[in-house]
C-alpha cells in the first residue's frame, strides 16, 4: 500500500506543479510523503514495538492509502468541475484521519482507557482540522490561487463547509471507534 500511496502522491504533486502551475500542491504532497513514513520512524523505537505488533504499520498504511486515493482525483480534476467532491473528501478523510490519529496514539497510552483516548483524539483532530483549514485559507490568499477550494465557491464558504464536513467526519469516526474498538485495538500486543 505504501508504494501505491507514494506513487500517487508524487504523481499528483508533480501533475499539479507542472501542468497546473500550482507548486503549493506539490509541497502538500511532499508533506504527505513525510507522514507516510512517520509510523515507521515511531516503530523503530523499542518501546513502541513492545506495545504494538507489525500489523500497526499495515493498518496505518491502509487508512493513509484511502485518504490519498480520495484526494488525488480531486487534485487532478474533480475540484475544478464543482461536483461537490470537496464535501465528500472532507467527510471521509476526516473519518479516516481520526482512525489514523487514534492508531498513532495507541502506543503512548500506559493503561489503556479507550474512551478517554477517543475523546482526546477527537479534540486533537478538531484542532488539527481548524489548523489545516487555516493553512489552506492562508495559502490560497497569499499565493492568489484556488488550489484548496472549489471553483464555484468563494474561499470563506469553502473553508466553512470544509470545517463543517470535516467535523462530521470526525464525529462519525468517534462513533465508529466507540462501537468498534476492536478495529484498532487488534494492533496491540
Amino acid at each position: 500500500m505504501i508504494v501505491l500511496s507514494l506513487f500517487l502522491s508524487i504523481s499528483a504533486g508533480l501533475f499539479g506543479w507542472v501542468f497546473k502551475g500550482e507548486a503549493e500542491i506539490f509541497s502538500i504532497y511532499v508533506v504527505v510523503i513525510f507522514f507516510l513514513f512517520l509510523p515507521r520512524i515511531f516503530y523503530s523505537d523499542k518501546q513502541v514495538r513492545k506495545v504494538v505488533s507489525p500489523r500497526w504499520i499495515k493498518e496505518l498504511d491502509y487508512y493513509a492509502a484511502f485518504i490519498i486515493l480520495l484526494n488525488v482525483p480531486g487534485t487532478l480534476y474533480l475540484y475544478e468541475i464543482n461536483v461537490q467532491y470537496d464535501r465528500l473528501t472532507h467527510l471521509s478523510c476526516a473519518f479516516l484521519a481520526f482512525i489514523i490519529f487514534t492508531l498513532l496514539w495507541l502506543p503512548t497510552v500506559k493503561k489503556l482507557n479507550f474512551k478517554k483516548l477517543l475523546v482526546f483524539c477527537f479534540f486533537m483532530c478538531i484542532l488539527g482540522l481548524f489548523l489545516w483549514e487555516g493553512v489552506e485559507y492562508i495559502t490560497d490568499g497569499f499565493f492568489g490561487t484556488k488550489a484548496f477550494f472549489d471553483i464555484g465557491q468563494d474561499i470563506v464558504t469553502d473553508t466553512t463547509e470544509d470545517i463543517f464536513f470535516g467535523f462530521f467526519g470526525l464525529a462519525f469516526g468517534f462513533i465508529y471507534l466507540s462501537h468498534n474498538s476492536s478495529k484498532v485495538l487488534c494492533v496491540l500486543k
